[in-house]
Formats: C-alpha cells, sequence, structure tokens
C-alpha cells in the first residue's frame, strides 16, 4: 500500500510538471485555474493546500510528541511510560497531551504563512527532529 501510494504522488508530481510545461505556468494555483476555470481551480488549489498544511501539521506533532517525551525523560530521568499518561486512565490532560499542544502551538504560526518562503523556519525545524 505504501509504495502504491507513492507511486501515485510521483505519478501526480510527474502529471502537474506536463501540466506546467503545457501552460507555461509555474504555480499551482495558476496551473488549476488554466486547466479548470477561475472557480473551481481556485478552490482545488486552496483545499489541496489546505489538506497538505493540515496533514503536515498532524504529521510534525506526531513526530515530536513521539520523539520528545523519550528525550524529556532521559533528560528528566522520568518514566516514559508515566509522562505518556495521566495519573489516572480518565485523565484527558497528560504530559503527552501537553507536549502535543505545546509543538501545535509552536508549529501553527510558522505553517500558515501566504508565501512558501515563510515556512522554511518550519521546514528546517523538521528536518533536524529527523
Amino acid at each position: 500500500m505504501l509504495a502504491f501510494m507513492g507511486f501515485l504522488s510521483g505519478y501526480s508530481g510527474y502529471l502537474l510538471g506536463i501540466a506546467a510545461r503545457k501552460t507555461g505556468l509555474s504555480s499551482y494555483e495558476g496551473i488549476a485555474v488554466r486547466t479548470l476555470g477561475p472557480k473551481f481551480g481556485k478552490g482545488i488549489a486552496l483545499f489541496s493546500v489546505i489538506g497538505v498544511t493540515f496533514s503536515a501539521g498532524i504529521a510534525y506533532t506526531s513526530l515530536f510528541g513521539d520523539t520528545g517525551i523519550p528525550i524529556i525523560s532521559v533528560i528528566s530521568g522520568a518514566n516514559p511510560v508515566d509522562l505518556a499518561k495521566g495519573s489516572n486512565s480518565a485523565d484527558l490532560f497528560s504530559f503527552r497531551t501537553g507536549w502535543l499542544m505545546f509543538c501545535t502551538l509552536c508549529e501553527f504560526p510558522m505553517s500558515i504563512r501566504r508565501q512558501m518562503s515563510g515556512v522554511s523556519a518550519a521546514s528546517l525545524i523538521s528536518i533536524i527532529s529527523m
């Protein structure tokens, strides 16, 4: 399944490159507007960017949560299992939840930039964390 999704991702990039070459445009929104029309093209471009950004935010938050808790437990000397759960099984707030909320609040302002060059700080942090 993962290989198939990778193939589809590569194929869609290939098709996007062909569309860019044939239309002479270099932006995703411009290609969508030219090929799908002004209303539908802008809508598709908007929703696809929102979907990718939302999915990337979830992925980065999970990455930071899964890698941050063991690092913090080593530094603090606490048991990672105790950090991941609350004092009671019905507790809504645990250290893991707090850590994920912190990561989300730190990522969010960096990921809502208007220009792609504005997300370079978020990209650098994600590359360093991997």
